[in-house]
């Protein structure tokens, strides 16, 4: 679950979001967004194969997913973690400056259901990341929980 600010100020559970980003102006940017949630922690990967191999060693709860990485799409990057069994339920935003109706109708045919375009609100980028770890969450407690039935 997104752990978010308790009135007593504890953040309780830190969130690790993987920021797959080649430029760095937007690192920049979204770091200092992420400077207003506590519990959450932005790591940057600077390129598709340096965000695959961070995704699969430090196992994050959420991927911030630019469309333009350099030396893959975010398409492929997403394609390639969706094949890798420990990475299949990996909630993922895509973030773009690519606002074309092409490109956010093929992320989405892709599997990427969060398509937000820079530059972005900070309210709107936080609240889809609470949505999307929320969802995932519920998701996950709803698959892992034992049913229970009773017999009448």
């Amino acid at each position: 679950m997104a752990s978010l600010p308790h009135a007593d100020g504890d953040v309780g559970e830190r969130k690790l979001v993987l920021y797959a980003e080649d430029n760095e102006i937007n690192i920049v940017v979204i770091s200092a967004m992420f400077e207003l949630r506590p519990d959450l922690e932005l790591r940057p990967a600077r390129s598709g194969s340096e965000a695959l191999k961070m995704a699969r060693a430090q196992r994050p709860d959420l991927l911030l997913l630019d469309m333009h990485l350099g030396d893959m799409t975010g398409i492929e990057l997403y394609a390639m973690l969706k094949h890798d069994p420990a990475m299949a339920t990996l909630p993922v935003l895509a973030l773009s400056a690519d606002a074309l109706p092409e490109q956010i109708a093929a992320a989405r045919r892709a599997g990427i259901a969060r398509y937000l375009t820079k530059p972005v609100d900070c309210d709107v980028l936080l609240n889809t990341i609470d949505e999307a770890l929320l969802e995932y969450v519920a998701t996950q407690s709803f698959e892992t929980s034992p049913a229970t039935f009773t017999a009448r």
